[in-house]
């Protein structure tokens, strides 16, 4: 059963950086900026925080940092899980770069997928050409979803609904306004943990609570299924309010309105000053001759004062030759300025540009200047500076107020995990070989026919000793029941083990999930096992993929270990495999000769 999310569960976020151009400049390449100390290895430019709707309590970042990359025009664009929450997630995200004006700079190919821990970053590196970003401001966009099996997700809901609906098991009781509800203790610790803490102190596991029993009945159905009937308005306000003072973290997040889109800007910290250098009687100067504009501040940056010098190179009756520098005059604070000058010369077409860094109190060459003699010159100049300091903001946020409240919360099988792993209110004991698991009947009886009649017969047993499975399979096979997920330690070998076992507690999800686990897992070296196991079980679809694997590059295949197990422990099947794929390719031949022929008659 393959992982699959629904295209309307992605999320967007989309982050404009602007006046981004200094971190890109030719002649200062971000390698040498990391040297230089100006800008962090780790992190050049965080966006502002972001919350997916389909994981609400988790808080992300996308960051901007440079690349390990031997080339210097490489940045790698991370996308960072900032929460603390316990909780493994996997997600699948995609990147796209776009200029000012919409078009594609870089892109993923396709979605990636990881999984991320609390405090986890992923990056993908892009190739970020100077060029490109001339416009000073680059668009990223990050599409996420995310990663559910959601039939699994079905089948779970529906069952452990179904412990609420029969009763079975059942050690607590809610009350509200004459009307009781027998549950279980368990589910509530891992679904409504603050409305359970009180059942723990009551000696007899009751707890009244001042709601309507239609709204305490839709509470109790959404902490067994996740999913929430469609409700009219009224209950639905009543609903969130009885959330709300009963602390059901889960369902206040589930009542609001999810966001599916959310727009973020960062800029870096910049102030522009422009003003016009008139210079009479320009002609009279000198060779080797210096004029000196007014000193200018930049107050809002560093607060350093700058000044333009203009010195004369050469002159004669027919041509001027000058230079015009910039210099940081006095110190201000120790931080490194980004300079972004743009200057026209009254006797001339050309406009004169320079990105300069200033380290210190040095003196930079704007513009070296040809023209014809004049009385008068003018000087039109414009100047950013920057500091590479950065301020971000939210500028867009919308909600899905479409989505469908039906659907199963994103914390439901990660909850029921956590009361395995956890081990808490366990009520029966597994024994497999020398490990012994704590779980909760009520779960396994959910899920498991086998397990159901197992206890139903011994409801007096306080442990039951597992004889036909080791412990890393039995451990596989209860993180299956409470999650709906294959362990993180599933190889071939376990997943071969966990489908019997699926067999023989007629588990027909968990059966389909290690068939699609093993066909999604082929190589040249396990391929012959999968055709052992395929063909051994009369799993017909499952034999014909590993078939088309070994078509597909038999050479490679034959070379390895794995095939020569299988023909000395199975020749006949070897053999077998062999002849059906030669028949194949000798129809599809004849098809081939067939269509031609009548191609020819036309």
């Amino acid at each position: 059963m393959a992982e699959r999310s629904d295209a309307t569960d992605g999320f967007i976020f989309t982050w404009t950086i602007e006046n981004i151009c200094m971190f890109f400049s030719p002649k200062f390449p971000l390698k040498r900026l990391t040297e230089l100390g100006i800008v962090s290895s780790e992190t050049l430019i965080s966006s502002p925080s972001f919350v997916l709707k389909f994981l609400p309590h988790i808080e992300w970042d996308l960051n901007l940092r440079p690349s390990d990359n031997v080339n210097s025009e490489h940045i790698d664009i991370c996308l960072h899980r900032n929460s603390s929450s316990p909780r493994a997630c996997e997600i699948k995200w995609q990147l796209k770069l776009l200029s000012c004006n919409g078009r594609v700079i870089a892109e993923t190919n396709y979605p990636q997928v990881h999984t991320f821990k609390p405090g986890m970053s992923k990056a993908l590196s892009f190739k970020l050409r100077f060029q490109n970003i001339l416009k000073e401001k680059l668009l990223i966009k990050c599409t996420l979803w995310p990663v559910r099996d959601k039939d699994t997700e079905e089948v779970i809901s529906r069952e452990i609904l179904s412990l609420y609906e029969n009763e079975l098991f059942t050690d607590a009781e809610l009350h509200s306004r004459g009307a009781a509800f027998k549950t279980h203790k368990a589910i509530l610790y891992a679904r409504w943990p603050k409305l359970a803490e009180k059942l723990s102190g009551h000696p007899i596991s009751k707890c009244i609570l001042d709601v309507e029993p239609s709204v305490l009945e839709a509470m109790i159905k959404f902490a067994y299924s996740g999913k929430l009937d469609p409700l009219n308005y009224e209950l639905s306000s009543k609903l969130h309010a009885a959330a709300v003072q009963y602390e059901f973290a889960q369902l206040k997040s589930k009542q609001c309105s999810p966001v599916c889109k959310w727009k973020a800007r960062t800029r870096t910290k910049q102030q522009k000053i422009s003003f016009q250098w008139r210079i009479q009687e320009f002609s009279s100067l000198t060779a080797n001759a210096s004029l000196y504009s007014d000193i200018f501040p930049d107050n809002i940056l560093s607060g350093c004062a700058w000044q333009l010098s203009l010195c004369m190179m050469s002159t004669s009756a027919v041509v001027q030759t000058f230079k015009i520098f910039l210099q940081k005059v006095s110190r201000g604070d120790s931080r490194p300025i980004f300079v972004k000058s743009k200057i026209n010369v009254s006797t001339c077409e050309e406009t004169f540009q320079t990105t300069e860094f200033f380290l210190q109190n040095e003196i930079h060459e704007c513009a070296i200047v040809t023209t014809n003699p004049i009385s008068d010159l003018e000087l039109k100049c414009k100047f950013h500076f920057g500091d590479f300091s950065t301020f971000s903001e939210v500028t867009y946020i919308r909600c899905d107020f479409s989505s469908n409240r039906n659907s199963i919360c994103p914390y439901f099988s990660s909850d029921l995990r956590n009361l395995f792993k956890d081990e808490i209110e366990p009520d029966i004991e597994l024994i497999s070989d020398s490990t012994t698991y704590r779980v909760h009947r009520a779960i396994l009886c959910a899920r498991s026919p086998v397990f159901c009649r197992m206890f139903q017969s011994e409801s007096a047993e306080s442990s039951i000793i597992i004889c036909d499975m080791n412990a890393i399979t039995t451990r596989a096979l209860l993180i299956f029941l409470y999650s709906g997920d294959l362990a993180e330690y599933t190889d071939d070998y376990v997943a071969k083990q966990v489908y019997d076992a699926a067999i023989k507690y007629e588990i027909s999800t968990l059966k389909a999930k290690c068939i699609s686990y093993l066909h999604a897992n082929m190589t040249n070296e396990n391929v012959s096992g999968v055709l052992l196991f395929a063909g051994g079980r009369n799993e017909t679809e499952l034999y014909r993929n590993a078939q088309n694997f070994l078509d597909s590059c038999m050479d490679e295949v034959f070379a390895t270990n794995g095939w020569k197990l299988l023909l000395e422990y199975n020749p006949h099947l070897a053999a077998t495999c062999l002849q059906e794929l030669m028949m194949k390719k000798r129809r599809k031949r004849k098809q081939t000769t067939n269509g031609e022929e009548a191609s020819k008659k036309k």
